[in-house]
């Protein structure tokens, strides 16, 4: 299945973020508690949003296949039809839902920096090593174009 990803030119692929259902962009979300929590599980949603990315919705029509990014509480999409590859960190019963599954890294074990709700800039230091065979982001994705 991965040669098969690798094989087809999917530089012009649409791409969408998804996290929460019902909470496809930053007016959407709101105030979860009266501290820090949103109602949206994406981490980086205002992030998404200054990438350009969309909400998912549904799949395009003629979508042959779904990569799916996932860190965080963000809520697996429901996709049935198309091959799915997963790339991060996911439980047992969410990993069965792909064909293949590449694993990421837990948030303590990368460096980055993400954007709150109130598009505050907030940088982060690794606090682990990721174990076995995962790999950060950038690692994987150079690896699958190259």
């Amino acid at each position: 299945l991965i040669h098969r990803f690798i094989e087809k030119n999917y530089s012009e692929a649409d791409i969408f973020h998804y996290g929460t259902p019902g909470i496809r962009n930053t007016k959407d979300d709101g105030s979860a508690d009266k501290i820090l929590k949103t109602k949206s599980k994406t981490s980086n949603l205002f992030g998404a949003e200054k990438l350009g990315l969309r909400g998912f919705e549904s799949l395009p029509p003629g979508a042959e296949a779904v990569l799916v990014f996932r860190g965080g509480r963000a809520i697996l999409p429901e996709i049935k039809g198309v091959a799915m590859v997963g790339v991060g960190v996911f439980s047992q019963p969410q990993a069965q839902k792909f064909q293949a599954v590449l694993p990421g890294t837990a948030f303590t074990e990368k460096e980055g920096t993400v954007f709150n709700i109130e598009g505050r800039e907030q940088k982060f230091k690794r606090a682990t090593l990721p174990p076995g065979q995962c790999k950060y982001l950038a690692e994987i994705l150079m690896k699958w174009v190259n």
